[in-house]
């Protein structure tokens, strides 16, 4: 008789608003769970799914819960009674009152942080900001938890990981950049891709332009139409599986300075960036923590305090 597979449960959101970045980081350590044979499940509020990257990969189910987060815990455990080997809290609004209410439920929990901001009732933190400092957490853990720092622990899908090293040997070999990767995000909610795309086309600039945009985007069809009326050739690309061979061959990428400037594949290619700091969209301080906790990462420029 085949045993029963271990179950790894993960709460996050995406949505219009927040983006997909949660979602994605969570899914890449789902997907590894699931090859190793895990039962796994993604759960999302119903308020907050509409950028979720559909459809989910093999292995991994879709949950949907209620708008009340207080009302979560006791929604797990009427879904799952038997509880769940591991739960995997991906919010930046929820804390450790959140996890010691799922405590009955889970037998390990495990936070993604990367704003050391909140405290947590968990069993494994992992922060994957390059700059994070365990002292940080001193006060936001209780003792003896195991904290997890660095692009190290970073959750990344084994496609994009196994092009590191020929992503690495092609950037020794690029000297004038040709292709141009743009992406603020899943959904992009400031719509910064077209204000991009048009000083490109005022700049006369020659490169061929590659735009990652998820089909939750409010701005699609705006960027869409940008696109095809370019002066250079651009290409929009939407809700794509194969991103890990778009990064890899792109020589200078532009997007946002916030969580995709270190937790995501160019930071894993090296890649040189100019991350866009755009005050409609991120406070000033946000902006520049962003920018030094990538810094590490690769070759990078922040344009702070950019106006769309």
């Amino acid at each position: 008789m085949k045993p029963e597979s271990r179950l790894a449960v993960f709460r996050a959101d995406a949505s219009s608003t927040i983006g997909a970045g949660h979602a994605v980081r969570c899914l890449s350590l789902a997907q590894a769970l699931a090859g190793a044979g895990w039962s796994c499940a993604l759960v999302s509020g119903c308020d907050a799914n509409d950028a979720l990257p559909l459809p989910l990969p093999p292995g991994i189910t879709g949950v949907e819960l209620g708008s009340i987060a207080a009302a979560e815990p006791d929604e797990l455990t009427a879904r799952w009674p038997d509880g769940c080997d591991l739960f995997v809290v991906d919010h930046y609004h929820r804390a450790a009152d959140y996890e010691r209410a799922c405590r009955p439920w889970a037998r390990r929990i495990l936070a993604l942080d990367d704003l050391a901001d909140r405290p947590h009732d968990c069993d494994f933190l992992l922060d994957p900001a390059a700059c994070r400092l365990a002292s940080e957490y001193t006060d936001l853990l209780p003792e003896g938890r195991t904290i997890l720092l660095g692009p190290a622990y970073l959750p990344l899908r084994a496609d994009f990981a196994a092009r590191r090293r020929h992503a690495l040997a092609r950037r020794d070999l690029v000297e004038q950049p040709r292709r141009l990767l743009l992406s603020f995000g899943a959904t992009d909610p400031g719509n910064a891709t077209s204000a991009i795309l048009d000083t490109l086309a005022q700049s006369q600039l020659q490169m061929d332009v590659d735009i990652l945009l998820g089909a939750g985007s409010p701005h699609l069809e705006a960027v869409r139409q940008k696109a095809e009326a370019a002066p250079f050739p651009a290409v929009l690309h939407v809700g794509i599986d194969n991103v890990a061979d778009l990064l890899s061959a792109a020589d200078l990428a532009i997007g946002a300075g916030g969580g995709g400037a270190w937790a995501c594949p160019p930071s894993c290619y090296a890649q040189p960036q100019i991350n866009m700091a755009w005050l409609k969209v991120w406070t000033p301080p946000v902006q520049r923590w962003c920018w030094e906790t990538s810094r590490p990462c690769g070759p990078m420029i922040c344009a702070m305090d950019f106006k769309l």
